[in-house]
């Protein structure tokens, strides 16, 4: 690591720690014509290399603007305001190209570079470091706080696939009573992540939710219309059952309550896709071997083992994570979504409808 690395590092260390009362100033360009002050922090730097990188600043920095009206022949003096100073530090580090990189700056600092990396409009110049830190961190225990650092330094393919991971396997307690505390994120995070993207990511997990209480209930439906027809008595000792479909139908009943998905509406609130999808399949397991000398009857054109099997395929399988090119370019032509840096087929923008219940 060069010294200039070093020295930031240094800085870097202490700025969370330092008690001075005295405005502290790093250095990371030491022929920089201006000197940003975050509170007690300040940072000389240089006004070319942030104006190239972000419009917000060459805008700050320009003729119109009290704040780039430099008061002597010294370097001008700009006070940010409300921005935080650790990650300014390093969003000007990066832009100057004295940050090397690392093993990863942790969850809460890649969040707070990507508030200021938005604000301040310089995306496209810190975007690989951002996803490098994101890859960094993409094993955290929580997960879903990485939206919008993915968002933010647009990370599409991993944008994807978090979004994707969102819906299927994060649960709901019961007790959230917002999307963003369901999913973990800071309120403070929240109000930088893009209107209705939350809500989005809430509505498509309840719509498959929804879509599979919906198919498992019509298998489990003729159970009551032979029973009003009375040509069963569920739960009698002697009953010998002739046909295929009720024999298979009550014991699915049996499997959902062995598996605590029984009643439906309960189980599916509480619980995530995937973890709905593996009772189902510990369900299917006892339906197929009970069926295997039935035969099909009428009424039964496949058996209910296959019907589930197919439940859970259609939610696992089908699935997409949102298309952050859609949300960010609302309203493309087919022609234009082609051209998403990943490829999706149901999905455009912020997705109301889910693609579970599509060729059923």
């Amino acid at each position: 690591m060069c010294e200039n690395c070093d020295n930031l590092s240094s800085a870097l260390a202490s700025l969370s720690v330092s008690t001075h009362n005295m405005a502290k100033t790093n250095v990371i360009d030491p022929e920089g014509d201006v000197i940003l002050i975050c509170g007690k922090t300040e940072f000389q730097v240089s006004s070319k290399v942030l104006s190239l990188a972000s419009p917000v600043f060459k805008a700050l920095f320009s003729p119109s603007f009290a704040e780039g009206q430099p008061t002597s022949s010294k370097a001008s003096r700009i006070q940010l305001h409300d921005d935080d100073a650790e990650s300014m530090l390093f969003m000007c580090a990066v832009l100057h190209h004295k940050c090397a990189f690392s093993k990863g700056i942790g969850l809460e600092r890649l969040e707070r570079l990507a508030v200021v990396t938005d604000k301040y409009d310089c995306v496209c110049a810190m975007c690989y470091w951002g996803r490098c830190e994101i890859y960094n961190t993409k094993h955290t225990k929580e997960p879903s706080r990485l939206l919008w650092p993915a968002y933010a330094f647009d990370e599409a393919q991993f944008f994807n696939s978090l979004t994707k991971f969102m819906m299927l396997n994060l649960p709901n307690d019961g007790k959230a009573q917002t999307a963003s505390r369901k999913y973990g994120i800071p309120e403070e995070i929240e109000s930088h992540i893009p209107e209705g993207l939350i809500e989005a990511i809430f509505l498509a997990e309840q719509d498959v939710k929804r879509e599979m209480q919906i198919q498992i209930e019509q298998i489990i439906s003729p159970i009551a219309e032979k029973s009003t027809a009375g040509d069963l008595i569920l739960g009698s000792d002697d009953i010998i059952f002739s046909h295929c479909d009720c024999i298979s139908i009550s014991s699915l009943i049996n499997g959902l309550s062995r598996q605590g998905l029984w009643p439906l509406t309960s189980a599916v609130h509480r619980l995530s896709i995937s973890m709905l999808c593996k009772k189902l399949e510990a369900c299917d397991v006892g339906l197929a071997s009970r069926i295997t000398k039935l035969k099909k009857c009428s009424r039964c054109p496949e058996n209910v083992a296959a019907k589930v099997a197919k439940i859970r395929e259609a939610a696992l399988t089908r699935f997409e994570g949102l298309c952050l090119d859609c949300i960010k370019n609302p309203g493309k032509s087919p022609e234009q979504r082609l051209q998403c840096r990943v490829p999706h087929q149901h999905f455009r923008g912020l997705p109301r409808q889910l693609p579970v219940s599509e060729g059923q």
